[in-house]
């Protein structure tokens, strides 16, 4: 067991997925009589749950940590995995292969039905258990095979660690138990094989091996927190209490715009500073060759003085890693404020874990859309109707309101329009002064002009010709350090997309139809965010 040195110990609730597979027949039920099979079901189902007991404590979880299991409901291993989270109190999420009645109801090759009644009657009673928070399709073929190969990668995919519980001479086949062991092994992820043996009466679960003996088990990462969060304090909920996902979505945005407002004010200082204090330097170092000896070495000095200030203010810069905390505290209030946002609209908050976040943000990512699916599983039915009182509070909060998103964007974007306009402005200024100085002074060397006027070109015309360029890319290195162009055209853009989606929103005449436009709008949002945090994570002041 390992921490991503990226990572911090959690002082909020997050979760730990824990994927689950296994054999639909675990031991040969031959010559066993109903009682006896029971018995050994029993048996099993016990020490399963004694196995996930004390899962945790060897994963090294801490009190902030809360599981959830995910995993099909075939029958005998996912029925006892499910049958264990129950018990345990643990969350479940299902991945169905397909639609439930087909899935129920689905055969083999040879025609035999997966489920028998009393089975099928068993998977439906254990899917309508409260703990089971999502059941959901994870596959769009119409291939057997490939429905069963699908739910296996998605298992892997979203598990931190697999379980697997199999009968030790239970053969492998495509989309089976072994084909996900193995493409668990291949990707990375740390798998616990559980063997199943039977001796007579009595069945075997093979036992709990250290994580380090498990394949990939050297590679477990406890879930933390981003470093930038190490300020963030508990949410003071009760012990074992979960927040709801509003909450804590609320506390992180709220932590990480303090860190935002700090780094990017150092950053933005010590840029002026950079850019002001080397012009200064410059036009020191012409004045030095213009005036008397006196002067010279009083001006030297303070060159001198100015060039250190400017490269210590720089290294401080890079050593603090402002403009880097910056990029990623921003980024992940604005993710915060989004899952926020939509958290509201009682809509499914896994939107953003496709997308290319840091590998700090996926612990609370998924922390606040399993909080959601608890939600929205324990609400039910209830707040399907209200769903237009929702829409009407979510434009008001985060599109057109005061404080929403449409003023802000158009704002930022005139902003960032007149900024870069000024630079560019200041650019030609300095510059074309600067050809007119130089000019001045060719055309006195030429002997073009009188020579009162000749003499006081000649004076002056140097020192500007030198330093007005020096003030001009100046005013270029700021622009590009405030990535002005980029935000005044995806702020621009943004402003106009939110505009229509402000539109289609207000129009929606379905609870489905709303929440899928909320999770387009804030997917679009969150593009905007991490594409400036792409261009900001490798700008810095040239």
């Amino acid at each position: 067991m390992q921490a991503d040195p990226a990572t911090i110990t959690p002082t909020v609730p997050l979760v730990v997925q824990i994927g689950f597979a296994g054999s639909r027949q675990l031991f040969d039920p031959t010559g066993l009589g109903p009682a006896e099979r029971a018995a050994l079901e029993a048996d099993l189902a016990a020490q399963l749950t004694e196995r996930l007991t004390r899962l945790p404590a060897l994963l090294g979880l801490t009190e902030h940590h809360f599981l959830c299991g995910l995993s099909q409901v075939a029958i005998g291993a996912d029925t006892l995995f499910s049958q264990s989270c129950a018990a345990l109190g643990w969350w479940q999420r299902v991945l169905l292969p397909q639609w439930l009645d087909a899935y129920l109801g689905a055969t083999d090759a040879s025609g035999t039905p997966d489920f028998s009644p009393e089975q099928a009657s068993t998977a439906r009673a254990l899917l309508a258990l409260p703990q089971v928070i999502e059941c959901r399709v994870a596959s769009s073929s119409a291939l057997r095979q490939e429905q069963f190969e699908d739910v296996n990668l998605a298992i892997v995919e979203d598990s931190d660690v697999l379980v697997c519980l199999l009968r030790a001479a239970a053969p492998g086949r495509p989309g089976g138990t072994r084909a996900l062991i193995d493409h668990a092994v291949r990707v990375g992820k740390p798998v616990l094989q559980l063997d199943v043996t039977r001796q007579g009466d009595r069945v075997h679960v093979s036992p709990l091996l250290p994580v380090a003996a498990w394949p990939n088990g050297h590679a477990f990462e406890v879930p933390g927190l981003p470093a930038e969060l190490r300020e963030l304090p508990p949410l003071g909920l009760p012990s074992g209490a979960l927040p709801p996902p509003a909450l804590l979505a609320e506390a992180v945005r709220r932590c990480a715009s303090l860190t935002t407002r700090r780094h990017s004010g150092l950053f933005k200082r010590a840029a002026v500073a950079i850019i002001v204090l080397h012009i200064a330097a410059t036009v020191l170092a012409l004045l030095a060759t213009k005036l008397p000896a006196p002067w010279v070495f009083g001006l030297l000095a303070l060159e001198v003085v100015l060039l250190s200030i400017g490269l210590r203010t720089h290294q401080a810069l890079h050593r603090s890693s402002a403009g880097r905390v910056w990029a990623l505290t921003r980024l992940l209030a604005e993710t915060m404020r989004s899952l926020e946002a939509a958290a509201a609209t009682h809509a499914a908050l896994d939107f953003p874990l496709g997308l290319p976040f840091p590998r700090a943000f996926a612990p609370l990512l998924r922390s606040v859309a399993v909080l959601q699916a608890i939600r929205r599983r324990s609400d039910g039915a209830s707040e399907i109707d209200d769903w237009r009182q929702r829409r009407a509070a979510y434009l008001q909060a985060r599109l057109t309101g005061v404080g929403g998103q449409l003023r802000y964007f158009e704002a930022a974007a005139k902003s960032a329009a007149a900024q870069l306009r000024l630079a560019h402005r200041c650019f030609w200024l300095f510059s074309g002064t600067a050809l007119l100085a130089t000019a001045a002074k060719l055309l006195a060397l030429l002997g073009a002009m009188p020579d009162v006027s000749a003499a006081l070109v000649g004076q002056w015309s140097g020192l500007l010709a030198v330093a007005l360029p020096v003030a001009a890319v100046g005013f270029l290195s700021w622009a590009a350090a405030s990535d002005l162009e980029a935000r005044a055209k995806t702020y621009a853009d943004m402003q106009r997309f939110l505009v229509v989606q402000a539109t289609k929103l207000a129009s929606a005449d379905a609870r489905r139809e709303f929440e899928r436009l909320v999770r387009e709008t804030e997917l679009r949002i969150l593009d905007e965010n991490l594409g400036w945090f792409s261009r900001r994570l490798f700008s810095g002041v040239s």
